[in-house]
């Protein structure tokens, strides 16, 4: 009776392991993962915006932000969003990577994400820091608040980077 009743306790134990195992494993696959590539639909930008002659470092290709909320994940390919922006080779102008930062916060019934960019742009061997900090809120989700904060960050990003090479061909900078 004693050997039934400890093969009865270990199957109860296995059973209940594997039930366990189950849960776990139903819940991380429940966990949302999403990257947002600036597909779809094309941000604004890139319509309007002709693409600056600009080189921009392996770095700056590679900025990846991310957020991370109760399960769901998002990847932000900043730097794919810049490369269709900048899309030069030459190295006369070069763009690279200083640091950047993605806050995302619940604020009143809607999310808010702050990202901070900050990029030095190499014009006539000197280096200019070209920095933007934008926020935006949602009420539709936090992938909506982080899509729109990162546009318009890289947006002034542009128009900045626009200024300089702009004053650089009329003479302003010398």
């Amino acid at each position: 009776m004693s050997t039934e009743r400890t093969t009865s306790e270990r199957n109860w134990r296995s059973l209940a392991l594997c039930g366990l195992w189950c849960a776990l494993l139903a819940v991380s696959a429940s966990a949302c993962r999403a990257t947002e590539r600036f597909k779809d639909p094309p941000p604004e930008l890139l319509a309007r915006s002709a693409p600056l002659p600009v080189t921009i470092s392996s770095e700056v290709r590679g900025i990846n932000a991310r957020t991370s909320v109760v399960g769901n994940k998002t990847k932000f390919r900043v730097g794919k969003l810049l490369q269709s922006l900048f899309v030069s080779n030459d190295g006369r102008y070069f763009l690279s990577y200083v640091d950047d930062k993605i806050d995302l916060i619940r604020h009143d019934d809607a999310w808010r994400t702050e990202y901070t960019l900050v990029l030095a742009l190499q014009l006539e061997g000197t280096y200019h820091l070209i920095q933007s900090q934008r926020q935006a809120d949602s009420g539709e989700s936090a992938r909506a608040s982080g899509r729109e904060a990162i546009e318009a960050c890289v947006e002034d990003v542009y128009q900045q980077v626009s200024a300089l090479i702009s004053a650089s061909s009329r003479g302003a900078l010398r």
